[in-house]
């Protein structure tokens, strides 16, 4: 009896704490062989993509290149002014939805070495994701006091829906034009951000035109192109689609009232501009390291968790990333064409999806008895991601 009563003595109940502690063990065991199996198949998955991504920006470059108007437009590059941080200086960009051609180019420099590590990191398909949402908040903090909305205010950075990051090098988009994913937010107020992380070997070039003036574009105009046919210059409709509808035909370049400006940037410097603001890489090396990182930013309605998207632009059968934001979207109360999309401000970084939070329960992480997009610490990913979001339709 004294023996048990010191614990000396074998007892089932120690048996079964022993045999607990081992299936507790190899628990352990299944569970981090199965996260580093998970871990390895995430980052196949992340370097395909970035495989996927660099070879669709290196196909569209080599057909722009060989597309008019490159080549009637040499003699406007060769007379372009430079602009740069220094001769932009006091000028703030209008980011109301129909703002045309504004732009400015501000001193950014002390961001540069955390932005360069953030590419860099992305470029060797090892993405650092929470650095790049800080370096980014950051960078945004240092722009929105050179920015205003239609009633004349800077916008509020909980405002803003930071859309489709791109870090890579080379001169991807020679071709005049303002964005396509511009469709997808009809009527909404915003604007695009270019860093230069590092430049073209050759000064004077390797950077960006981008258009001061353009008769040919109007303030209604939804995404255009420009593009030369038989010596005319047609004015398309800019939805990377095989034949893309004309909008207007000029009879030359001279007709469109062009006038080109060069950014001759430095390394550190920003270019900030209104979405309806024709500009192109600069076609003229043939070859071109040069880094630059760029996204564009959707201000939400002030006061409100949506914003309007339209879920018919290609991009939402072919990305990741719009194709589960097209799952997410939902009618507006009366119905039509026109979804109400509620993201935060990082969700939409990565065409991938790997920013995307996880979709909403019956009951929202904040505790709430409504569906609801308060902010989740785990990331769903592939299949999952759109099986749970089918649970919450039904």
């Amino acid at each position: 009896m004294q023996h048990d009563e010191l614990g000396l003595l074998p007892s089932s109940s120690a048996d079964g704490d022993e045999e607990a502690w081992q299936a507790e063990a190899e628990a352990e065991v299944v569970s981090a062989v199965a996260q580093r199996q998970d871990g390895s198949l995430r980052r196949w998955k992340t370097r395909c993509f970035d495989r996927l991504f660099k070879g669709f920006l290196t196909f569209v470059a080599d057909v722009l290149l060989h597309e008019p108007p490159y080549d009637a437009l040499l003699p406007a590059m060769a007379s372009a002014p430079h602009i740069s941080a220094a001769t932009m200086e006091g000028t703030t960009v209008d980011a109301s939805a129909d703002a045309v051609s504004s732009f400015t180019i501000i001193d950014a420099q002390r961001h540069r070495a955390t932005l360069h590590r953030v590419a860099l990191a992305h470029l060797s398909s090892t993405p650092l994701l929470e650095l790049q949402k800080q370096a980014l908040d950051d960078l945004m903090r240092d722009i929105l006091p050179h920015v205003r909305l239609a009633d004349g205010q800077p916008p509020q950075l909980d405002d803003l829906l930071f859309y489709g990051c791109v870090m890579e090098r080379g001169a991807y988009f020679p071709s005049l034009h303002w964005d396509t994913d511009w469709c997808m937010f009809p009527g909404a107020e915003g604007f695009q951000v270019w860093y230069l992380l590092e430049s073209h070997a050759e000064d004077g070039e390797g950077n960006m035109f981008i258009a001061r003036d353009c008769a040919a574009l109007r303030p209604d105009d939804p995404p255009v192109r420009l593009v030369a046919r038989g010596g005319r210059v047609r004015k398309t409709l800019n939805k990377y689609l095989f034949r893309e509808p004309v909008l207007a035909e000029y009879a030359s370049v001279e007709e469109l009232g062009l006038r080109l400006e060069y950014l001759a940037m430095a390394p550190g410097e920003c270019l900030v501009f209104s979405k309806r603001t024709l500009h192109m890489s600069d076609p003229r090396p043939e070859r071109t390291r040069r880094l630059a990182l760029n996204f564009r930013v959707v201000v939400r309605p002030r006061g409100q968790a949506e914003v309007a998207f339209a879920t018919g632009h290609p991009y939402c059968t072919l990305s990741p990333l719009h194709r589960r934001l097209a799952r997410r979207a939902r009618p507006p109360p009366g119905g039509g064409p026109v979804k109400r999309l509620a993201v935060s401000r990082h969700e939409m970084l990565s065409f991938d999806g790997r920013t995307l939070l996880a979709p909403p329960s019956r009951r929202g992480s904040c505790g709430c008895q409504e569906r609801c997009w308060a902010p989740r610490t785990a990331y769903t990913r592939g299949r999952g991601l759109e099986r749970v979001a089918e649970r919450n339709e039904m």
